[in-house]
C-alpha cells in the first residue's frame, strides 16, 4: 500500500479537484489554468514539506536534489518518489505559456539536480537504481531494483531531455535513458516464465508480486517512447513483445 500513497494524493490534487471546480467554468481555458495551478501548487508543497537540499538554502546553492518519503517517514527517500516528482517537473517545464509567478529556472534547477541526487542510488556494479536511501544519499539500501520504477525512471528522462534546449544535457539525459533500457533488456528481469514479460524485481520470483501489470506496461511505455527518441528499431521491437 506504500508503494501507491504518493499517487493518491497527487490524483486527488491534480485531476480529482480541478476536474469538480471545471464542472463550474465550462471552458477549455479555464481547465488548463486550474489543472496547471494545482500542478504548481503540489509542487511547492512538496518542495516545501518534503525536499531536501542538503545543506544548502536554495536549489542554485545545492550539489542535489532529493525527497523525502512523507513527513511521517522523514529519513527515508524512495527512488520512485524522487523520479515521479522529476517526471512531473520536466513535464511542468514544456507547458506553455509558463504559469505566472513561476519560475522555470528554479523548476530546471530542481530537475536537473534531482538526477544528481539519484545518480547516487545507482548501481554501477550491476545496473539499475536501487530502490531507497536516507535523503542525501549517503546510506543506500543494498536492495533488490525494481523494473517499474526503473522504467518509470526512463521515462523521466526521456522528458527531462524534451524539456531542456541545451543539446549536450539532451544528450546526457537520452543516454541516461539508454541506460535504464539497459538494465531492464540485461538484467534477467525478462524471461519465458508464464509466457514471458518482466519480473517485478532483480529477485525475480522471490516475491508475491511475480510479473505485475504495472511492470510490464511502464517497460512498453519506456520502450515505445525511447523508440520514438532514438528511432532504434530494437525498442520498439520489446514494447510490442512486453504487450
Amino acid at each position: 500500500m506504500r508503494r501507491f500513497a504518493l499517487s493518491a494524493t497527487a490524483i486527488s490534487l491534480v485531476i480529482l479537484w480541478p476536474a469538480h471546480a471545471v464542472a463550474q467554468t465550462g471552458t477549455g481555458t479555464d481547465e488548463v489554468q486550474l489543472r496547471v495551478g494545482a500542478a504548481t501548487a503540489t509542487q511547492a508543497a512538496t518542495r516545501a514539506r518534503l525536499g531536501v537540499l542538503g545543506d544548502a538554502f536554495s536549489c542554485a546553492e545545492a550539489r542535489f536534489a532529493a525527497y523525502r518519503r512523507s513527513t511521517s517517514e522523514p529519513s527515508v527517500t524512495d527512488q520512485w518518489y524522487v523520479a515521479s516528482q522529476l517526471w512531473s517537473d520536466a513535464l511542468l517545464l514544456g507547458v506553455s505559456p509558463q504559469p505566472s509567478g513561476w519560475d522555470p529556472v528554479d523548476a530546471r534547477c530542481y530537475l536537473d539536480k534531482g538526477f544528481v541526487f539519484l545518480d547516487r542510488l545507482w548501481d554501477y556494479s550491476g545496473a539499475g537504481y536501487f530502490a531507497r536511501s536516507n535523503p542525501v544519499g549517503t546510506s543506500v539500501e543494498d536492495s533488490p531494483r525494481y523494473g517499474d520504477d526503473n522504467a518509470l525512471s526512463g521515462l523521466a528522462l526521456l522528458d527531462a531531455a524534451i524539456s531542456t534546449t541545451d543539446p549536450r544535457a539532451a544528450q546526457q539525459y537520452t543516454h541516461a535513458a539508454r541506460r535504464e533500457a539497459d538494465f531492464l533488456l540485461q538484467s534477467n528481469l525478462w524471461d519465458e516464465t508464464f509466457g514471458g514479460g518482466f519480473w517485478w524485481n532483480t529477485g525475480l520470483g522471490n516475491s508475491a508480486e511475480g510479473k505485475p501489470a504495472q511492470t510490464n506496461a511502464l517497460a512498453a511505455l519506456f520502450f515505445a517512447r525511447l523508440y520514438a527518441a532514438t528511432g532504434e528499431a530494437s525498442y520498439r521491437d520489446w514494447s510490442q513483445r512486453t504487450l
